[in-house]
């Protein structure tokens, strides 16, 4: 072959530091879609995002030239950056230092997405640590517990 054809679709899920409460339903949207401009600038795209105050998640399709790290690297380090410029009273924001990423099959995108968007929905039934752990047995991820608590 005289191309490459890759695609990279990804669930990514970080939290908060300390899992603190800082994410706002007045600027969310506002976060989402500055998020969706960072990918764009690095040829990614943003598919969906959804969260609650403490932890979002991410469907995004990846160029194939990035690596899962270093797009969140990116993403984490610009938003924080915007956060702390734009969002009053958010000049102590940070994301806490871990992620989660899941590959997605492309026939699983509008699942995934729908499962984003219910986000709200969800956290009435369970919390991150629980949420995240779901994820990591379904993806048969081993962890330590010790990094599963904020």
């Amino acid at each position: 072959m005289t191309q490459s054809f890759t695609q990279n679709l990804q669930h990514i899920i970080f939290s908060t530091k300390s899992r603190d409460n800082w994410i706002d339903a007045s600027w969310e949207k506002d976060l989402y879609s500055y998020i969706g401009g960072i990918l764009k600038r690095i040829d990614s795209k943003l598919l969906a995002a959804g969260g609650i105050p403490d932890h979002i998640h991410l469907l995004t399709s990846i160029n194939k030239n990035l690596t899962v790290p270093d797009v969140v690297r990116k993403i984490k380090s610009s938003s924080t950056n915007w956060i702390k410029r734009e969002i009053r009273n958010k000049r102590s924001f940070a994301w806490q230092n871990g992620y989660a990423a899941f590959s997605v099959s492309n026939s699983k995108v509008d699942q995934v997405r729908n499962y984003i968007k219910r986000q709200r929905y969800h956290h009435k039934k369970m919390n991150f640590e629980e949420e995240l752990k779901l994820f990591l047995d379904r993806y048969a991820i081993p962890y330590d517990e010790r990094y599963i608590r904020g």
